[in-house]
Formats: C-alpha cells, structure tokens, sequence
C-alpha cells in the first residue's frame, strides 16, 4: 500500500502545474529555459535518414516534452520579457513541426506516394527505357546498365517533384567538355564507374524521400531558380525543364526525357552522397524482366 501511494503521489507530482514563485525574475526564467534552448534540432534529411525504432522514440519523447514545454511558457508568461517570450514560443513551433515531421516521415513509410514526374509524360513500355537495360555506349566507363526509367515528353515540359523529400543534391552548367572527365578501362573502381555515370546524368537534382529513398532527376536543362541544398520540397513541386544534357550526341538527340533513378538502402543513418552512392541498389535492379513493366507502371500514382 506504501509502495502504491508513493507511485500516486509521484504522478501528482509528475503532472501537477509548474509552481512559480511570485518573486520570480527575468532571470529565473532564463535560467529555467536555458537546458531546452540549448537543446538541436533534428535535421529533416536526418529525420529521413533515422530507422524507425529511433523516430517513434523521438517521437514520443517529443510529444512529452512539447506538453511540458508549453505548460512552462504560461506559467512563466508574467514573469519572462516579451522578447523572451517570444523566443520561447518559437522554439515551441519549432519543436512542433519537428514532431510532424517525424509522423509525416512514419506515415509515408506506411503508404508511400510517389507521383510520375513529368507533368503530362509517360514512360516509355519498352525495355530499353526500364532498369537493368544495357548501355554498351558506356561500357568501358561504367557498369553499362541502365540504372532508371525514362520519362518522356516534350523539350521544356516540366519536371516535379515525385515526392515529398528535401534537396540533397544539385548539378547544373552542363557543359560538354565535361566528357574530358570521364575515364575508361577494365579495372575501373565502383567508385571512378560512378563519377563517370555521374557525368552522363548532366544536370541533375537530387530529392531525399522520407523513406531514405533517393531520387536523381537527370538530364534537365534549366533548373528551378528556387531550389537550394537542404530545401524541403513537396510532392508535385517544380524543380527543372526535360532535355538531355549529359547525352554524348545531345546536338542531333530528339527524343528528349526525363531520367529517374531510385536509389535504396536497407541501412538507414549512412547520408547518401556522390562517394557511396554506388553501394546503394537502385531500385528494380533485381526484378525480373518479366515482372518489371507491372511492378513501375503500378508504383507510381498519376493525377
């Protein structure tokens, strides 16, 4: 019965109102909050990036925290200055949206989404334009697979985001004195094999997706004047135009496209970069011919 008492009394305790004294100061409440403002934030690529055992974690010590956070801001809401408070309520929001975020990032995990690319393209039903299609043009320079789908359409026609995701990576001033770059030979390492293919995507734009997927949008011509490493972009948002920079015989090539490469790994917490990319699968790499146009025509959602 003791025990049990102790166990109520240390719940009252635990959720009863913060008790402030009324010769608190400015000061004091500085020095209350001064642990949670010093406190980082999780990045959203890092949050898309985290296993899920880690995010429900910080989810629900986030969920504690915010309740608590807010109850401390009102009872020191006549004691705090209001530059302060207004600091305070900041940080408030800010942890919020963290917490969204974060259930954002589960949810999508759930139920992925990923819309075609090119408003009004298609892909191309032809093996040739699908994953794990042969590319002998840069054999000696790379692995000579097709690594993605090509979306086609019209010269211009704009490309969007697939997905919510946040802007990892960004290419652009193609120029074709950057096929000096590219070198060959039978002993190539993995990572020379990517630096060339690299070269062949020309401008490009990278989207880290909340399931740690990554996205490589190639051979555009202009980009978005908006985007930036580390922007947060949504599911439909514009990020280039379709042509074919990083082609070799771009002068004389029509059929312009878009090219979409889906890269995956099942360790999450590695950030996906131009070094280790090659250790990521792209996505399909492993699917049978046979089953590879049903698998990519059902996965993408078109409006």
């Amino acid at each position: 019965m003791r025990k049990i008492l102790s166990l109520l009394l240390g719940s009252i305790l635990f959720f009863s109102p913060l008790f402030v004294s009324a010769e608190a100061s400015p000061s004091d409440c500085e020095t209350h909050f001064s642990d949670i403002l010093s406190q980082s934030f999780l990045p959203t690529e890092r949050i898309f990036i985290s296993n899920n055992f880690f995010l429900v974690k910080k989810q629900a010590e986030l969920t504690t925290t915010i309740a608590q956070f807010a109850d401390d801001i009102q009872s020191y809401s006549g004691i705090c200055s209001t530059v302060y408070q207004n600091i305070l309520r900041s940080r408030l929001m800010n942890m919020q949206k963290m917490n969204e975020t974060i259930g954002k990032t589960l949810e999508f995990r759930r139920n992925p989404i990923y819309h075609i690319p090119v408003l009004g393209g298609y892909i191309n039903p032809s093996f040739t334009a699908l994953p794990n299609a042969s590319r002998s043009y840069r054999a000696s320079s790379t692995d000579g697979i097709h690594h993605g789908i090509d979306f086609y359409g019209n010269y211009g026609t704009s490309v969007i985001s697939a997905s919510d995701g946040v802007v990892i990576r960004i290419v652009s001033g193609f120029q074709t004195s950057w096929f000096d770059r590219i070198t060959t030979g039978a002993n190539l390492s993995e990572l020379e094999k990517s630096k060339n293919l690299d070269v062949y995507r020309g401008n490009q734009v990278w989207i880290l997706a909340p399931d740690g997927t990554i996205a490589t949008y190639a051979h555009l011509s202009e980009l978005s004047d908006t985007l930036f490493v580390g922007k947060a972009v949504a599911i439909g948002e514009t990020l280039g135009k379709i042509w074919v920079s990083g082609v070799p015989w771009a002068s004389t090539y029509r059929n312009y496209h878009l090219h979409f490469e889906m890269y995956e790994t099942n360790e999450y917490d590695v950030f996906p970069t131009i070094e280790n990319i090659h250790l990521w699968n792209w996505k399909w790499r492993y699917t049978p011919s046979s089953e590879l146009r049903e698998r990519i025509f059902t996965f993408f959602w078109q409006k």
